[in-house]
């Protein structure tokens, strides 16, 4: 009798490490996926390669978003070359929202900040991941710039 409920703790302890390694591995594959989807979508705007960059976001906005991405291009030129000032992830009870912020450099706008970095613009994008659907897509792209109110 004693054998059988030990074998059954070892059993269920070895069920409860398989969940949890298997709940871990999802999250950091999750994390990594968001980074290098911002990371892809980010090169795409630097090739000026926008309805690729559309095809990262949900379905029903992608239409809206390549004319978007075209007006930010029609007045602030292409993405010249972008770094990463941070990121943030946030949990909700439907799935994760990924945030990764940008200082930009745009070609026809340019300004050199108080620490001469060419940072002419802030992008923020905004990444969710569905946990019903398990899709991750970019929901926004929001710039802010001088340029887009010159």
């Amino acid at each position: 009798m004693m054998k059988k409920a030990a074998q059954a703790a070892v059993f269920f302890q070895l069920i409860a490490m398989v969940l949890l390694l298997s709940s871990c591995g999802g999250k950091v594959h999750t994390r990594q996926q968001a980074e290098s989807m911002a990371s892809q979508y980010m090169m795409y705007l630097q090739q000026e390669e926008y309805a690729k960059a559309a095809m990262l976001f949900s379905p029903k906005v992608r239409d809206s978003a390549r004319e978007q991405l075209q007006k930010v291009s029609d007045k602030l030129g292409h993405v010249k070359q972008y770094r990463l000032l941070g990121k943030e992830i946030n949990t909700v009870f439907s799935g994760k929202y990924f945030l990764f912020e940008y200082g930009t450099e745009y070609e026809k706008y340019s300004k050199v900040d108080a620490k001469y970095t060419r940072n002419t613009a802030t992008d923020v994008l905004t990444l969710f991941y569905s946990l019903s659907d398990k899709t991750l897509y970019i929901v926004s792209h929001a710039v802010e710039s001088e340029g887009l109110h010159s």
